[in-house]
C-alpha cells in the first residue's frame, strides 16, 4: 500500500525564511513547510495603488482608460488583484445656492 503524504503549508511573510522539513512518522511521509510566523494566522495580503497598500476587501476609486471606476482588493489564484465593480466612482457636487442661503453684503461692513 502506498504511503500518503501530508503537505502542511504555513504562509510566510516577505521577510520570513521558509524551511522545508521532511520526516517519517509511522510509515507515512510527512512534509511540512515551517516559518517562524505561522502563529500570525496567515499573511497580510494587500493590493497597491499609487504607492498605498489596501487590505483585502477594501474598495478604491481607480483611474483607468475608461475613466475612474470602483475596484475591490481581492484574491485570485493566490495573488492580490483589483476587481472592477463596473460602477463609476461616487462624486460630490456643490449644492445650488438659494437666495436665502446667499451671504448678504451690507454697506459699511
Amino acid at each position: 500500500m502506498a504511503s500518503a503524504a501530508l503537505l502542511l503549508l504555513a504562509f510566510a511573510g516577505p521577510s520570513s525564511a521558509v524551511e522545508i522539513v521532511s520526516e517519517r512518522a509511522q510509515g507515512a511521509g510527512v512534509v511540512t513547510v515551517a516559518d517562524g510566523g505561522s502563529a500570525r494566522g496567515g499573511p497580510d495580503c494587500t493590493c497597491r495603488y499609487f504607492g498605498v497598500n489596501y487590505r483585502l476587501g477594501e474598495t478604491v476609486c481607480l483611474r483607468g482608460p475608461e475613466g475612474p471606476r470602483l475596484a475591490r482588493c481581492s484574491m485570485v489564484l493566490n495573488n492580490t488583484t483589483w476587481q472592477s465593480l463596473e460602477r463609476s466612482c461616487p462624486t460630490s457636487a456643490r449644492a445650488p445656492m438659494t437666495l436665502a442661503a446667499a451671504p448678504l453684503c451690507l454697506p459699511g461692513g
